[in-house]
């Protein structure tokens, strides 16, 4: 946890805060923190800035924050990625909201397995703490934007057209072109499940303007597919 975070509801009152639970745990026992001592803090989709603790005991701390600083900025990135393995889908939504990926668009496709739509996992609820601990690591405060589909034909049809940007591309380990290097501009990336999206999903992608592209002779784990692709085109 590189950054405590809090929301309006944390508010002791003007001008404290009141932190207990998980992140009460995380100052006292990893932070080791005590009366007086300055904390990197921010507010949920806000500034970030330090915090120096007023008052802690065994159940809660209060710290008085000074925010004056923006977030890092999000890349402009929106990844399309198909609906996956639950444990790879949760690594995806960490590391993709750690490294700062804009917006997440959860589709389905025909290898993936209809019955992980019913995950746990996939509830708002779970969804945001998997992304909240993201934040706190990569030191952010702003949630990326999440959707889901669960047709594929009419999400290619009525909604891809609306998320086009100038760098459009669909990650498929037998294409012909490897995935460009350090575009660092406006981009959409759609990522097949494990084994791929077949060819008429590929086509249709095409048909919309995507360029089919791989990442090299090995083929990577869906995670480590969408962390490498990042990295690839934002350095």
């Amino acid at each position: 946890m590189n950054i405590l975070l809090f929301s309006n509801s944390d508010h002791y009152d003007d001008s404290l805060i009141k932190l207990d639970g998980r992140r009460h745990k995380h100052i006292r026992h990893v932070l080791k923190a005590v009366k007086g001592d300055n904390l990197r803090v921010g507010q949920i989709g806000g500034k970030t800035g330090s915090g120096i603790i007023e008052f802690i005991n065994e159940e809660y701390v209060l710290i008085r924050p000074e925010l004056n600083e923006n977030p890092p900025e999000k890349i402009p990135l929106t990844l399309i990625i198909s609906m996956s393995r639950p444990k790879s889908m949760k690594k995806v939504i960490r590391y993709g909201t750690a490294m700062g990926i804009s917006s997440f668009v959860i589709i389905n496709s025909w290898k993936a397995d209809k019955s992980y739509w019913q995950s746990p996992f996939f509830l708002e609820q779970n969804i945001k703490e998997e992304m909240l601990m993201a934040l706190e690591q990569s030191g952010d405060t702003c949630y990326p934007e999440i959707s889901f589909y669960r047709l594929f034909k009419p999400f290619v049809e009525d909604v891809l057209p609306k998320l086009v940007k100038k760098i459009c591309l669909v990650a498929h380990p037998y294409a012909e072109k490897q995935a460009p290097s350090s575009i660092n501009c406006p981009s959409v990336v759609a990522v097949g499940p494990e084994g791929g999206f077949i060819p008429y999903e590929i086509e249709k992608f095409e048909e919309a303007g995507f360029l089919s592209v791989n990442m090299g002779p090995r083929i990577l784990r869906v995670e480590n597919a969408v962390a490498a692709i990042t990295a690839r085109l934002f350095t």
